[in-house]
């Protein structure tokens, strides 16, 4: 398939590793930032009723939403490739998701990972865990998701850049020295647009849709 080649970098790492943190103090210093979708998702979805258990029990759909919302976002700035943009999560953790729910019919986010080719690639290394109310904490597992983002970036061809434990404003250090600097370029509208539209087609998804996949509410 034909590939995009982009200035793009992916913030990931497994829960509690201190991304979003990241991602906002990024943005504090002018960089355009996209918010993480399965929170974004998650949230929605749990706003309007429906349980973090039941979405776990429906981890298939919920993951292949996740997947055609990132996608949504991805499409929308793809005439933003040559800009530098910052994304909280991205193809590389939908296909750790995928393979840490065991989900056996991959092909397709085998497909759309190679759709899309980051610049650079940080994972960030866990932190003590923070519950939040969407995130749950289970070690066994946070470790599996953190090797499975090293497994499936180096899988398709990446050189991952990992960013150790320190304090916030250090690790923002971190991310510039190895990029050389911070050049932002590009539209920040281009970017809140994009956003937006993901935000809008989350909003928009019924609860009920989820009723029908098995997912009852907690009404």
């Amino acid at each position: 398939m034909d590939r995009r080649d982009t200035n793009w970098c992916l913030i990931t790492g497994t829960t509690s590793s201190g991304k979003t943190t990241l991602c906002e103090s990024l943005s504090g210093r002018g960089a355009m930032v996209t918010p993480e979708v399965t929170r974004l998702l998650f949230s929605s979805l749990m706003e309007r009723g429906v349980t973090r258990e039941r979405l776990e029990a429906n981890d298939h759909e919920v993951r292949n939403l996740v997947l055609d919302h990132v996608l949504l976002l991805h499409e929308r700035l793809a005439a933003a490739s040559s800009a530098t943009i910052f994304f909280d999560r991205g193809l590389i953790d939908q296909f750790a998701f995928f393979g840490i729910s065991g989900i056996a019919d991959s092909s397709r986010i085998v497909r759309e990972a190679t759709t899309v080719r980051y610049q650079h690639v940080f994972v960030l290394e866990p932190l003590q865990f923070v519950p939040d109310g969407i995130r749950t904490e289970d070690p066994e597992r946070r470790r599996r998701l953190h090797d499975l983002i090293l497994k499936y970036s180096e899988a398709l061809g990446y050189d991952p850049i990992l960013v150790p434990a320190l304090a916030p404003d250090d690790r923002v250090e971190f991310v510039l020295r190895a990029m050389g600097q911070l050049r932002p370029t590009g539209s920040h509208q281009r970017v809140a647009d994009a956003v937006d539209a993901m935000r809008r087609s989350v909003e928009s998804l019924d609860p009920r849709s989820i009723l029908r996949l098995g997912c009852p509410t907690s009404s």
